[in-house]
């Protein structure tokens, strides 16, 4: 065979060869609809996914108060709106200012108390005409009502000053971070190991809590307590203050005036030279005796959410006019 005819065939070969492997190509390309490098409809502008503008807009709606985030500023999202926490002012700066709380009495110490029925009758030890304790035959105690009536254990509760003192405490304490201020507690709680220091006989001691607080470096100290008295008349809210250091008397009066500002409960001052919280602590300080558990119009306040609110949110304010008060001088 000569070297054209081989020519020819070598090259009709590789032609057909060409030949097929196009028509095999195109083949491929026409079918493969998963190639990577064929552009889709959606990455061509001139081109619209009619899926998608006709389908619903899945997208949370924006006012969908379970996706959008509580603006304090705002009534309808805030939690204190219309209480009176709302009407308190927040600033950053105040956060520089350390406030401790103190809920008087606690753990093993009750402080005051008051014995209650369901219906609300308070009631008493009966006494003999010596003003004596009587008891049965068993020697047990013999309960009676304002009314007279005889009553066994079963049918009365306790009401202790220390529950009240947390109960307003710890509203006190979310009233002053409200706005803005660092809060500290003497007492938490009541279980043991909510007290910041070591109880003594199961005990945080008044006296000793001065002590705590100034270690503490806080700049106010407010003492919450509750009180009692013989005369079941005696009613009001008493701000106690120690004339051997003046900061107590103008705490107290700022409070004062905040609660005659926003309350229409009898506020009054008093002085008490002798009470450890007064007299121990190193910044400016008040025990605020909230209100009478003997007095059935006071003790139906302690015991009310609604009051309890009102009440340290005065204390607050009358707390922040001070401060500020002190600090422009």
């Amino acid at each position: 065979m000569n070297a054209r005819t081989q020519l020819i065939k070598f090259t009709a070969v590789w032609l057909a060869i060409f030949i097929i492997c196009s028509i095999l190509s195109a083949f491929a390309y026409s079918s493969d609809s998963d190639d990577p490098s064929k552009p889709s409809d959606s990455d061509d502008p001139k081109v619209v996914d009619k899926t998608k503008e006709d389908a619903p807009d899945k997208r949370p709606d924006s006012t969908d108060s379970a996706d959008t985030p509580d603006d304090p500023d705002d009534p309808a999202t805030d939690p204190d709106s219309g209480t009176p926490y709302a009407e308190l002012t927040y600033s950053a700066e105040n956060a520089q200012y350390l406030i401790f709380v103190d809920a008087g009495h606690g753990w093993f110490d009750n402080g005051s108390s008051v014995r209650l029925t369901a219906d609300g009758e308070y009631v008493y030890e009966k006494k003999d005409e010596n003003n004596r304790t009587v008891r049965d035959e068993n020697g047990d105690i013999v309960y009676v009502t304002e009314s007279g009536k005889t009553v066994t254990e079963d049918e009365f509760e306790y009401v202790y000053e220390k529950d009240i003192n947390l109960q307003l405490a710890k509203k006190l304490k979310k009233a002053l971070e409200k706005m803005g201020y660092t809060v500290g507690e003497t007492r938490p709680g009541d279980a043991n190991e909510d007290c910041p220091v070591n109880l003594v006989n199961g005990i945080f001691y008044a006296k000793d809590r001065p002590a705590y607080v100034n270690e503490q470096g806080a700049d106010y100290f407010v003492s919450i307590h509750c009180n009692t008295y013989t005369d079941s008349a005696v009613y009001g809210t008493r701000l106690f203050y120690s004339t051997t250091r003046d900061a107590t008397l103008r705490l107290a009066t700022a409070i004062l005036q905040s609660m005659q500002t926003t309350m229409s409960d009898k506020v009054t001052l008093s002085i008490d030279n002798q009470l450890y919280i007064l007299l121990y602590s190193s910044m400016p300080t008040v025990l605020i005796e909230s209100g009478f558990l003997t007095n059935a119009d006071d003790l139906a306040k302690l015991t009310d959410p609604d009051w309890q609110d009102q009440f340290v949110c005065a204390i607050a304010k009358g707390v922040d006019a001070d401060l500020h008060a002190q600090a422009a001088q």
